[in-house]
């Protein structure tokens, strides 16, 4: 059963929550001591007793259930690019949450990201999924 909608919402959250959690994952292994400066089970310990890095680790697998959900709902070819929004989330929370620098180049990447599933949606409402070249350019 499709449900574009629902099933839109559902991914770009799994989406963002991945990409959330794994700046929380890299904030926190930051703030830890080196990795060379201590043993084995002292980094094991310092990794586990880090709220932070543990809430971006439930982030991090706890979007692959939620992902789950959003599969049946969505046509496969929408569904997996769907994911590569995780990569233009990623570069935003970085931005504000890391404080890291975007380039122009990341932008413009970002944006084709945006545009491809924006064109995948649009496809996804018309019978079997198909549209003409010329609706696509009609649509922009």
């Amino acid at each position: 059963m499709v449900n574009l909608p629902l099933g839109l919402f559902i991914g770009i959250l799994a989406g963002a929550m991945f990409s959330i959690g794994t700046v929380l994952q890299k904030k926190a292994a930051a703030a830890l001591p080196k990795i060379e400066s201590q043993g084995g089970r002292q980094n094991i310990k310092n990794f586990l007793s880090n709220k932070t890095w543990l809430l971006g680790v439930i982030l991090t697998t706890a979007q692959w259930y939620i992902a789950l959900l959003a599969m049946p709902l969505l046509p496969l070819s929408l569904f997996s690019s769907l994911m590569g929004l995780n990569l233009a989330i990623l570069v935003v929370f970085s931005h504000f949450y890391l404080k890291e620098p975007v380039k122009r180049t990341e932008l413009v990447g970002i944006a084709a990201i945006i545009a491809g599933v924006v064109v995948l949606g649009l496809g996804s409402k018309k019978l079997g999924g198909k549209i003409t070249l010329t609706e696509m350019i009609a649509y922009f």
